[in-house]
């Protein structure tokens, strides 16, 4: 009776009990290493008709603290497709390699009627700054990844992610787009907005 008497008044007391183990972090900021810079298509152009690539770095707030974006306007041409193949280039300036990827981010905003776009990234890797030509995402030797992020003409994405390659140090991967303009787009008056993140992973996994 009295092993039981015990038991009973001493499990409310465990039931109360708590414990604090403290640990400490230093957040430190050092340079970003993945760079994303401006294609040799942009502002190449200024055909008199409005196509062109643009390209801006604005700070952007994600609720908690000010970021930077990207931010690229791609014009194409109503009845037409037009394609850019070096509106960016995504470099690796740190001191490992990534596997690189590009993945839809958010609403793809409205204004998408008679209006279809494609995102690629390059597949094969070149110098960061590289003069070298691709071919355009639609030549079977365009070297190109066979998955790029699609928008229909509901704003619907169809492709929400592209294949993932890996870079080393030193080099880069380009993006191109594929806008394809129905012959009503340019009445609407408007822009289409496509939002993307650059995802990039440690390719040696620590």
């Amino acid at each position: 009776m009295a092993a039981t008497a015990m038991t009973v008044f001493a499990t409310p007391a465990f039931a109360s009990m708590v414990i604090q183990s403290y640990m400490s972090a230093d957040v430190g900021v050092v340079s970003t290493c993945l760079v994303t810079k401006a294609g040799s298509d942009v502002g190449s152009y200024n055909d008199p008709n409005g196509a062109n690539v643009e390209f801006a770095t604005n700070s952007v707030s994600n609720t908690r603290v000010l970021i930077e974006e990207d931010q690229l306007t791609v014009f194409g041409m109503s009845g037409d497709r037009v394609i850019y193949n070096d509106v960016a280039r995504i470099q690796n300036d740190c001191d490992m390699p990534l596997t690189v990827s590009l993945k839809m981010e958010g609403s793809q905003g409205a204004n998408w009627t008679d209006r279809f776009a494609e995102v690629y990234l390059s597949s094969t890797p070149a110098a960061i700054d590289s003069t070298t030509a691709l071919g355009f995402p639609t030549d079977s030797t365009g070297n190109w990844t066979g998955a790029p992020l699609q928008v229909d003409s509901n704003g619907t994405p169809i492709q929400d992610t592209t294949t993932a390659i890996e870079i080393d140090p030193g080099e880069e991967l380009r993006v191109a787009t594929l806008i394809e303009a129905g012959t009503t787009a340019s009445s609407l008056g408007v822009t289409s907005t496509m939002s993307w993140e650059v995802n990039a992973v440690n390719s040696n996994g620590n």
